[in-house]
């Protein structure tokens, strides 16, 4: 294969500081041309947006050259210096720290795409995919198959699996062997 092929779909989700109604239906629209316009400066493509008062859901397609951290930073910051900065607001407006990201099968990404497009029915007749949307317990953030990311310094469960040292004993000691064979 001569060119890199890539097919990453990511279906972002993060809410409003304290999961608090600041995206009313006067900076919506707004906002979400400001995070279109930001998804394509990073050289994304952006499948489907949407969102209530408290949180939004974003579908992306990402390039190789670009980590998620990377593009959520970007996201979040451009689009909070956008509402408090250029749209009349009297009350200052922030994102949570933490975000959810997961991969989505390129079989379905219709499905999530109706999703997120559906997000205020979805929340008015109680048909959410809890899978898919921000749980609110004290106000954190919980996603199931999610990376969550925080200002948190996050400890992963240990693994069984040998560790990198023990496993680069073990090679040398194949190369030994093969050396004498």
């Amino acid at each position: 294969m001569r060119d890199t092929k890539l097919a990453l779909y990511l279906h972002l989700v993060w809410g409003t500081w304290d999961r608090l109604p600041l995206i009313t239906s006067e900076i919506e629209r707004h906002l979400h041309r400001n995070l279109v316009n930001e998804v394509q400066r990073q050289e994304c493509s952006l499948l489907a947006i949407g969102g209530t008062e408290d949180h939004i859901h974003l579908l992306v397609s990402l390039p190789s050259t670009l980590s998620i951290a990377q593009l959520v930073k970007q996201l979040k910051g451009v689009s909070s210096h956008f509402v408090n900065n250029e749209l009349t607001r009297e009350t200052p407006f922030k994102w949570q720290g933490a975000y959810g990201a997961f991969t989505v099968s390129r079989w379905d990404t219709d499905r999530i795409l109706n999703y997120i497009q559906h997000q205020k029915e979805h929340h008015t007749h109680n048909t959410l995919m809890p899978e898919l949307e921000l749980l609110d317990d004290n106000s954190s953030l919980h996603l199931a198959h999610t990376i969550t990311v925080s200002s948190k310094e996050i400890t992963l469960p240990k693994s069984n699996a040998p560790s990198a040292q023990a496993d680069g004993r073990r090679h040398a000691r194949s190369r030994d062997f093969n050396r004498r064979a």
